[in-house]
């Protein structure tokens, strides 16, 4: 059974009850630290996750020779634009370029996951299934 879960006796001495105080304190303070050191380790292991994925979408990229082209598309008159993400392979029959991975949302990563998981000869544009498409609109 662990030491933190015995039952101690009863202190009878001052002095006891002092040394045992002392001990309790840099006992609990030593928990604190191990507990601040496990969530920066969890931390730590959760960015490195994070960068692997981000090593692997570069991989891609290279290996790949996929260009990644952003077009801007203004949003009315609210004199504001959007940026459209699009990831495109290279191909020796028509058509030559094709958009393997798109976003609309200017996040890269998605687009480049979705160029990921395209077929290996896909059609000119991404091919969207209805929930797809219904799921787009805000």
């Amino acid at each position: 059974m662990p030491t933190e879960n015995k039952p101690t006796a009863p202190f009878t001495t001052a002095e006891e009850l002092v040394a045992g105080l002392h001990w309790r304190n840099k006992h609990a303070i030593a928990i604190k630290e191990r507990d601040a050191l496990q969530q920066r380790l969890n931390a730590a292991d959760q960015r490195i996750d994070e960068l692997e994925q981000d090593k692997a979408r570069l991989d891609a990229l290279d290996s790949n020779c996929w260009d990644v082209r952003f077009n801007s598309s203004p949003n009315g008159d609210a004199g504001d634009s959007s940026i459209n993400i699009e990831v495109v392979g290279h191909w020796m029959d028509k058509p030559f370029e094709r958009v393997i991975g798109e976003n609309y949302s200017e996040d890269l990563r998605a687009a480049i996951d979705q160029a990921m998981k395209a077929p290996a000869y896909p059609t000119a544009r991404p091919e969207y299934s209805e929930i797809d498409i219904v799921g787009r609109i805000p």
